[in-house]
């Protein structure tokens, strides 16, 4: 299940994913990021891989491919919360696009928030969500 991360200046496009994880969800999902760049200018984009999240290796190159075009250009800031068996997919997303990337530690959501919102191109501040 793929599920956005409320709360945040619309400069952050953030989303949870837990259990298994569908070829549709993601299809969703970066339709949605797709809007949601079309907003503002430059944009931090966080990925939260909840510990019980499956492997999502089993979707085509091709629809990997094609879904991370929309994150390349005006994604300046890439975090992602998981433990080491998302490390691959990070690599290949920051190597990507291009842009500040870190990972974090799977819980380590507050952290990894924190760091995208003191991009400078963000007018925000850190609240909890």
């Amino acid at each position: 299940m793929i599920r956005r991360i409320e709360g945040l200046p619309r400069e952050v496009f953030a989303l949870e994913l837990s259990g298994r994880i569908t070829r549709d969800e993601v299809e969703e999902a970066m339709n949605l990021f797709d809007t949601t760049i079309s907003e503002s200018y430059y944009m931090a984009f966080f990925l939260d891989f909840l510990p019980n999240s499956q492997d999502i290796s089993n979707l085509s190159d091709d629809m990997r491919f094609n879904n991370r075009l929309s994150l390349r250009g005006r994604t300046k800031r890439f975090a992602v919360a998981g433990n080491k068996k998302w490390r691959k997919i990070f690599d290949e997303i920051s190597g990507f696009i291009c842009c500040e990337a870190r990972m974090f530690d799977s819980g380590h959501r507050n952290e990894a928030v924190s760091w995208l919102l003191t991009a400078p191109f963000l007018n925000a501040h850190d609240d909890d969500f």
